[in-house]
C-alpha cells in the first residue's frame, strides 16, 4: 500500500506522465493490438530491459563517479514503498516512451528523440557535484540508451517494447537505491 506521503510525492510524476501519455495519444499512428505484435514486443521489452540494466553496470565499472547519482536517486525513491517505486517506474517508462519514441521519433526521427531524451535528464544534474567529464558521460549513455529505445521501436512498430524495457531498467535502479546499504 502507497503511503500518504508517497502519494503526495508521486502526484507529480503521475500528472507529468500522463500529459506525455495523452500528446502520445493524441499524435500516434503506431497503435497495435495484435497478438503477434504483443508477444514480440513483451519479449524484446524484457530483453531489452535486461541489456540496459547490464549495460548501466557496465558504464557504472568503467565510470565509477557515475555512482554519485545514487544520492538523486536515493532522494527521489528514498521515500517510497515498494508499490510506489513499481507505480514511478511504470509512469516514467511508459510516459518518457510516450513523449520521446511515441511523439518526438515519429516527429523528428530517431537521434533527435535519443538527444532530447538526453537532454531531458540533464537538469537535475544541477543539483549534484559532479565534474563535467562524468556529466558527459552520463550525456552519452542516457543518449546512447534513448537510441537503443528507439531501435527497439523501429524493429517493432510502436512504444510497448521500450515502454517495458525502460520500466524495467527504472525499477531496477530504483529498488537498488532504495534497499542498497553502504557505499556503492
Amino acid at each position: 500500500m502507497v503511503t500518504e506521503a508517497s502519494n503526495t510525492s508521486l502526484l507529480p510524476f503521475l500528472i507529468i506522465y500522463a500529459l506525455f501519455f495523452a500528446v502520445y495519444l493524441y499524435y500516434a499512428s503506431d497503435l497495435q493490438v495484435d497478438l503477434y505484435y504483443l508477444i514480440k514486443a513483451v519479449l524484446l521489452g524484457i530483453g531489452g530491459g535486461i541489456a540496459l540494466v547490464v549495460a548501466g553496470h557496465f558504464f557504472i565499472y568503467l565510470f565509477p563517479n557515475l555512482r554519485l547519482l545514487f544520492r538523486e536517486l536515493i532522494s527521489i525513491v528514498g521515500g517510497l514503498t515498494v508499490t510506489g517505486i513499481v507505480i514511478l517506474s511504470l509512469l516514467s517508462g511508459v510516459g518518457e516512451e510516450a513523449l520521446f519514441r511515441g511523439v518526438i521519433q515519429v516527429k523528428f526521427g530517431l537521434y533527435t528523440a535519443a538527444f532530447v531524451f538526453a537532454v531531458a535528464h540533464l537538469p537535475s544534474l544541477a543539483l549534484i557535484e559532479i565534474d563535467k567529464f562524468t556529466k558527459l558521460i552520463l550525456f552519452v549513455w542516457t543518449f546512447a540508451a534513448g537510441v537503443f529505445l528507439g531501435y527497439m521501436k523501429e524493429y517493432t512498430g510502436g512504444i510497448v517494447a521500450p515502454a517495458i524495457a525502460h520500466t524495467i531498467n527504472n525499477l531496477f535502479w530504483f529498488v537498488i537505491a532504495k534497499f542498497h546499504k553502504g557505499d556503492w
